[in-house]
């Protein structure tokens, strides 16, 4: 069994986040996904927390959060602004994701929800992704629910990218100067979703698009539950 991460985008990340790369708002996407689908406050899972914005809405509305991090400056980043909140200690915890991992740090059973927003296409194949989601199903609890956003064929990658392998996408985003390229993981349609996601009760299908200043932010948002 192979690692959950890779280790090219890995470096690029740390990259980034050493250079200050940082998010002062949550994702108003997420913030209204998890409101509707989450119906009641659980441990969440919070799976490539990056800045910690989603991570940090997600423990003020009532829920505890356990996040992993593929970078250790964006762990360390977080830790320190929690400790800027008391009220929230003992309600988290953050891990870091390591080349070796090939199973996630918990144990089968323990999470209600599961989030990974623009996260999973960062890894270079869709064997890759899938085993990411059969990790999710394990530490997922019966009836637990996840929500996965994956860019689609409308966004700029795909628009921009080469083609380096199926459905792999190599791409610098022109109208972001100095912007390291990146290659990420597009998929083709809602079919292509369904295969993917086939270990999960898929309860809805959905997209988010942002579409200005020449860029498409499209993504597939995937809303799927473990069967109870």
């Amino acid at each position: 069994m192979g690692n959950l991460m890779d280790t090219r985008e890995a470096a690029r990340f740390e990259s980034l986040y050493s250079s200050g790369l940082d998010h002062a708002y949550p994702n108003e996407n997420i913030v209204r996904i998890t409101k509707w689908y989450f119906k009641e406050t659980g441990h969440v899972l919070d799976y490539g927390f990056g800045p910690g914005e989603n991570l940090m809405h997600i423990l003020k509305v009532g829920h505890q959060v356990s996040g992993i991090e593929i970078s250790a400056t964006a762990l360390r980043n977080v830790g320190n602004k929690l400790k800027k909140f008391p009220e929230y200690e003992g309600k988290h915890e953050l891990k870091l994701l390591l080349p070796e991992n090939s199973e996630l740090p918990w144990s089968p059973n323990t999470f209600d929800y599961i989030v990974a927003n623009q996260v999973l296409y960062y890894l270079p194949s869709q064997e890759r992704i899938e085993r990411v989601l059969g990790e999710f199903k394990r530490v997922l609890k019966p009836g637990g629910k996840i929500v996965v956003s994956l860019m689609g064929r409308l966004n700029t990658a795909f628009a921009e990218g080469t083609e380096i392998s199926p459905n792999i996408f190599e791409y610098t985003i022109s109208k972001l100067p100095n912007s390291p390229s990146s290659r990420v993981f597009i998929v083709k349609d809602e079919v292509h979703l369904r295969e993917m996601f086939g270990m999960f009760q898929i309860d809805e299908l959905g997209h988010f698009d942002n579409n200005y200043c020449g860029l498409s932010g499209f993504h597939h948002v995937i809303l799927a539950s473990k069967e109870s």
